[in-house]
């Protein structure tokens, strides 16, 4: 699942428990994310989302993209770029490694 959570849900009442509940309802098993707004509110949302979700983003001001998963992420597997997170991670349920990136580009770019 790929989810723009515009601006980490702010601009909506409730925003971020909305986001955490639509992914609960949706239920896949690893979903890119746009639009983080900060580690802080990245990690509100897995809180939002329970203990078996998990998941990398830029330690940055503002990180922008981020995955996040209820399988394990490979060590050391994570890479990043200006616009952009990748990762690999173990989906046990198909006992597969899979690699995921998330790109994000300005709307001026695209």
């Amino acid at each position: 699942m790929t989810f723009n959570i515009w601006l980490s849900g702010a601009n909506v009442e409730n925003g971020l428990q909305k986001i955490a509940t639509n992914i609960l309802q949706v239920d896949p098993d690893i979903v890119t994310l746009q639009e983080v707004t900060s580690t802080a509110v990245f990690d509100n949302l897995l809180d939002l989302l329970g203990s078996s979700w998990k998941g990398v983003t830029k330690n940055l001001s503002y990180p922008d993209t981020a995955i996040i998963t209820k399988h394990k992420f490979m060590n050391a597997s994570t890479a990043m770029t200006t616009w952009s997170i990748g990762a690999r991670i173990f989906v046990s349920t198909l006992n597969t490694v899979v690699s995921v990136w998330n790109l994000h580009l300005n709307y001026k770019y695209c």
